[in-house]
């Protein structure tokens, strides 16, 4: 149950039988008072809305390893965490703060919240981009898909078949985007540290695959997992129930 802007004020309710919650949503640009309340005044709105969530049993913040730093940002993101960690240690509710660092890949936006999507444009339209050269750690959405599973109690080692029809359905269909960090284990000399990055369901996935496939292999690959059929509702016209009552001299 995808919780944005506009249905931040309707959070209890949307959430009552959620099993658990991934607290995605943060400020990190405008006034400096704005940006270190910001990210407070949304983690009081989460640990105010918990007491309506009996079901939850785990809630997990998309922290960033800035935390704690002496800026706006810093603080701010600190303090999140202490409001949402008590407010799960006082109803015994697990609580995952996830430092996330630099992202890269799906959905990244040039200017915005990506540095390699930003590189990437550039190039692309001429420039010449300066390049710092040194180690970051750097999360692929994709391979952070296991992790982000971990991290909301799915059982990892369990068979599919053992694996219950909720379960199964939120893996296959979610729209949900959690994001957590991964902690690699690599070869010795590689960097070790940890990236982070979103899940993107089977069904978003392939969605995502058709409709905006830079590769047209790609595309034709997760066409193969998806059937084309006439809408029963509209017959193919696009239109919903309270568009086709609407009729012009009787057609």
């Amino acid at each position: 149950m995808p919780v944005g802007r506009d249905e931040w004020a309707d959070l209890p309710a949307l959430a009552h039988s959620c099993d658990a919650v991934v607290h995605l949503a943060g400020v990190n640009r405008g006034e400096a008072e704005d940006v270190e309340h910001g990210n407070t005044a949304l983690a009081r709105d989460l640990a105010a809305a918990l007491t309506a969530m009996p079901s939850v049993s785990r809630v997990v913040f998309a922290n960033t390893i800035r935390a704690g730093e002496p800026t706006p940002y810093g603080r701010g993101k600190a303090d999140a965490s202490t409001l949402i960690a008590q407010a799960c240690a006082e109803r015994g509710t697990t609580y995952v703060d996830l430092r996330l660092p630099n992202l890269f890949g799906e959905h990244a936006r040039a200017n915005y919240n990506g540095f390699v999507a930003t590189f990437v444009e550039r190039v692309l339209d001429g420039d010449e981009p300066e390049v710092e050269d040194r180690p970051i750690a750097l999360l692929s959405g994709q391979r952070a898909a296991a992790a982000i599973l971990d991290a909301l109690d799915f059982d990892l080692d369990s068979p599919w078949r053992e694996l219950e029809q909720k379960d199964r359905d939120w893996i296959l269909f979610t729209d949900e985007q959690p994001t957590v960090t991964v902690h690699p284990v690599r070869e010795a000399g590689r960097l070790q540290a940890p990236y982070e990055g979103k899940w993107s369901s089977v069904a978003r996935y392939l969605r995502h695959a058709v409709s905006a496939a830079g590769s047209e292999k790609t595309r034709e690959r997760a066409l193969r997992y998806l059937d084309t059929s006439l809408c029963p509702a509209c017959e193919g016209h696009r239109l919903n129930a309270d568009a086709l009552r609407v009729t012009y001299l009787g057609l």
